[in-house]
């Protein structure tokens, strides 16, 4: 475990805790947390790759997925045949195993030590790999040569994804006892447009001097990124100054572009990471949170007297909001509100959404923001669609529940494994549960979540587009997500009756819906002048406070007052335009 610190100074951490889904014996994420590797097989007894998560893109150059069926042979180099003859007889007894092998995907080799073990109450077969690779060249040597990830063109410095994968990895090769890596952020202000005032050739020089003399300071002399503009970021050894980094830039700008080199400020800002009290997977995402911060911050929100308060201070409320989500979601302090879904026309309950609620009623929109943008979203979801399911097997009379789900969840493929293995405890209950897709975090991965999507769908779940028409994905999602059911944005609903352009937009919607054989709801309906209008567009359900305001009671009723129209069917796809 690790603890992460801005220029020598310690950030308040509140420690963290088992998610919901290691609580409850999720063997892979179990596995995980003791494994402290970097990537996680599971293999069936057959040597299948059944399952797959951790930095295999940052190793591999491809998704986890696409291992997913191989043969762990296919994945092994040749000249460790030994090593994977000794895991697959370790795996058909269910011994536990160690071996030092070399992994191989196309031209990319990765070597390592692949530990092995069964679980109980599981009939895979878990694999950790943990690559050798230390943060320390004068404890462990050198990482080996460079790593195989996209570059940046100009500079020939990894991309953003690439140095927050190493980061990540560099913390778990760091050894008991050690003195900590450090991830140093380079603020560059100005040289970017000072660089395009050279001529090109020489401007392609320098630029290639200056990606030069980061990697020069970093890991391997390959652990330095382009971060954004006239951003970088580099891992290196703790035994390196930054102050030695930020003359090496600076030389190297100066020299470039002395006539207007008062215009260009050299900025650095070091976390240092050290052992503590926060889990390393919570630490690795604190970080990525702060470059991203970093990255992506408006002009002028950093100055460049004020960088490295500001840095500090935003990893330090992350520690502090990340110590406080755990705690929501491992101590159950999350509420589970309820609204009905009702038919416009005779205004008959249809089903009910599951709301998250704080404790005191409040909307937890902050957190569950923070909880996407960290990487902790999974969490949520997971234990939502846990209590949910209780629930509904409990009372048999309930109306539907449709339950949402975050974009960036169904991009994880661990959240995504867990989730069929839950859904799949839970047979009878497939036609009662709808997944509701929200769009607060975009789906970068449209086809790949369209394949889980499907994966819902054909064993029976109902699919919903959340506030369709709230964001610039909305008809992108139509065509990848195949859903059943879209929500129409209250964005459009509240003024529907006043104002003409919002009207035409729901009609539009409307067509989009009966062109795709999708149900439709809109949101937000709060008086009767909406509700007539949708009735007569054609929309078929309606939520909003004019049926009822979220309440933290259950819905029933006979459920053979149900609309008895038939539902699209789950399983068969429809084609789209």
């Amino acid at each position: 475990m690790f603890r992460a610190t801005i220029s020598g100074q310690r950030a308040g951490l509140a420690s963290g805790g088992m998610t919901a889904v290691s609580r409850d014996a999720k063997n892979r994420y179990v596995a995980f947390a003791f494994a402290r590797g970097d990537v996680l097989f599971e293999i069936d007894r057959q040597g299948a790759i059944v399952f797959a998560t951790g930095t295999v893109r940052g190793f591999f150059g491809v998704d986890a997925d696409v291992l997913i069926g191989k043969r762990l042979g296919a994945i092994v180099a040749r000249e460790s045949v030994q090593a994977l003859e000794t895991v697959l007889a370790a795996a058909q007894t269910g011994r536990r195993t160690q071996v030092d092998i070399v992994l191989q995907v196309g031209t990319r080799r990765i070597a390592g030590n692949l530990a092995g073990c069964p679980l109980p109450e599981s009939s895979g077969y878990y694999l950790s790999f943990s690559a050798q690779l230390s943060a320390l060249a004068s404890q462990n040597g050198p990482l080996r040569g460079p790593i195989e990830a996209p570059r940046d063109a100009a500079t020939g410095l990894l991309n953003r994804d690439a140095l927050t994968a190493q980061a990540e990895r560099l913390l778990s090769a760091t050894p008991p006892g050690a003195p900590p890596p450090k991830l140093t952020l380079v603020d560059v202000s100005g040289a970017g447009g000072a660089m395009n005032k050279l001529p090109p050739d020489k401007r392609r020089a320098v630029q290639r001097e200056l990606g030069d003399t980061l990697k020069k300071y970093s890991v391997a002399n390959d652990s330095a990124a382009v971060l954004g503009d006239d951003k970088f970021g580099l891992v290196h050894d703790a035994a390196i100054d930054p102050a030695q980094i930020e003359r090496g830039v600076a030389d190297v700008i100066k020299r470039a572009v002395a006539p207007s080199a008062g215009s260009v400020s050299v900025v650095l800002s070091s976390l240092a990471l050290e052992r503590g009290d926060m889990g390393q997977n919570d630490t690795a995402k604190a970080l990525v949170y702060a470059v991203n911060r970093f990255v992506d911050s408006n002009p002028g929100e950093f100055t460049m007297a004020s960088l490295k308060d500001v840095l500090g201070k935003e990893l330090d409320t992350a520690m502090t909001k990340m110590a406080d989500f755990r705690r929501f979601i491992d101590e159950g302090e999350f509420r589970l509100f309820f609204q009905p879904i009702v038919a416009l026309g005779d205004r008959v309950p249809h089903h009910q959404e599951a709301l998250t609620r704080l404790p005191d009623g409040s909307s937890p929109f902050s957190t569950v923001t923070f909880a996407e943008e960290i990487g902790l979203i999974s969490d949520l979801d997971y234990s939502v669609a846990q209590r949910v399911l209780a629930m509904l097997e409990q009372q048999p009379n309930a109306l539907d529940v449709a339950m949402n789900v975050s974009g960036r969840s169904l991009e994880n493929p661990a959240f995504v494994s867990v989730m069929l293995e839950l859904l799949g405890r839970y047979p009878g209950l497939r036609h009662r549960l709808l997944i509701e897709v929200t769009e607060s975090s975009r789906i970068k991965n449209l086809e790949k979540v369209g394949k889980v999507i499907q994966s819902f769908r054909t064993s029976g779940h109902r699919v919903c587009i959340d506030d369709f028409g709230a964001g610039s994905a909305a008809f992108q999602y139509l065509r990848y997500l195949n859903a059943d059911v879209i929500k129409i944005d209250g964005l459009y609903v509240r003024e529907i009756h006043k104002n003409a352009n919002d009207r035409s937009l729901v009609k539009a919607i409307q067509f989009l819906c009966d062109e795709l054989k999708c149900e439709s709801v809109a949101e937000m309906v709060e008086d009767e002048p909406q509700a007539k209008l949708l009735r007569e567009i054609g929309v078929e359900f309606g939520q909003g406070y004019l049926y009822a305001k979220p309440a933290d009671q259950f819905l029933t009723q006979n459920r053979a007052r149900l609309v008895d129209t038939p539902r699209p069917s789950p399983v068969a796809a429809r084609p789209l335009a």
